[in-house]
């Protein structure tokens, strides 16, 4: 028994070990002005450079000594959708120079994409002007500071330049793991014969552990692929060649591959079979 709680340990152990470690986004010495702002949303514009997850959204505390009151920290999207919101409070505690509070459950953050985080300033200190000692994590890109004026937390649309001029939200990341897509699935995976040349028959998605990162799509030989001559990939996009005829051939085999555009050792591949759908014509 003791060998195998031992080795239970050991493997618990490597498991705490390969975990990515969970870091704030942006890293800033405390040499920086606290502002009073009213009705104020900051914060910045950023680019995933790596998938990774948000698990804390969080505000600057100007010399460490408590927020003047709550503050509310989002996360949007660039369609503006939010997709992550809290409040920050001085029970939160500090990491660096800002206060973070802990999300119900992580968000993912998709490789290329770009997001806008902003918190709410109602004259409390949670805005950091003029940051010069300021650096980001490797997973993330700093694009841009943003603002924008309100009385309620709203996305920081407005373009603030690339020097951190105002800076008040925060957040804690960590990697996702990359991993191997599980499984291609074309949506639909189906045409009507008697299509125009050219037609689009659907969308390749990878799914799987690394399903938000971004994929590229080709065919590739093997079983299964005796078919890929008739399809034409663009993008994410299959679209069948010539006009399909369901007496004449009623499905098709084609082999995509997968590859991740991070990291394309991360490679998957699988046979699809494409239904040609039989259309009655109505006897005059």
């Amino acid at each position: 028994m003791k060998i195998i709680r031992n080795l239970l340990a050991l493997l618990i152990g490597v498991q705490t070990a390969m975990a990515a470690p969970s870091v704030p986004a942006y890293t800033m010495t405390n040499s920086l002005a606290a502002s009073l702002y009213d009705n104020y949303t900051f914060g910045s514009k950023f680019t995933v450079v790596s998938p990774c997850q948000l698990e804390k959204l969080g505000v600057y505390d100007h010399n460490q000594n408590g927020l003047t009151g709550s503050a509310q920290v989002g996360l949007w999207n660039s369609a503006g959708t939010l997709l992550a919101q809290t409040t920050v409070t001085n029970s939160d505690p500090l990491t660096g120079v800002f206060r973070f509070h802990a999300l119900a459950s992580p968000v993912t953050l998709v490789a290329g994409q770009s997001y806008y985080i902003g918190a709410l300033a109602n004259n409390v200190d949670e805005t950091a002007e003029d940051g010069p000692n300021f650096t980001e994590n490797a997973l993330i890109h700093f694009d841009s500071a943003r603002f924008v004026e309100g009385a309620t937390l709203s996305r920081p649309v407005e373009d603030g330049g690339t020097d951190p001029k105002y800076f008040g939200a925060n957040m804690i990341i960590s990697a996702l793991p990359n991993a191997v897509p599980t499984d291609i699935v074309v949506t639909p995976n189906n045409i009507n014969e008697n299509n125009a040349p050219g037609a689009t028959v659907g969308t390749l998605a990878a799914t799987g552990p690394n399903a938000g990162a971004s994929q590229s799509f080709a065919f590739v030989t093997g079983a299964g692929s005796a078919d890929n001559g008739a399809f034409t990939i663009t993008g994410s996009t299959l679209s069948i060649n010539a006009s399909a005829d369901f007496e004449t051939k009623s499905s098709y085999s084609i082999r995509v591959q997968s590859t991740d555009t991070t990291n394309p050792s991360l490679v998957f591949e699988k046979a699809i079979v494409i239904a040609i759908n039989d259309v009655v014509i109505p006897q005059s």
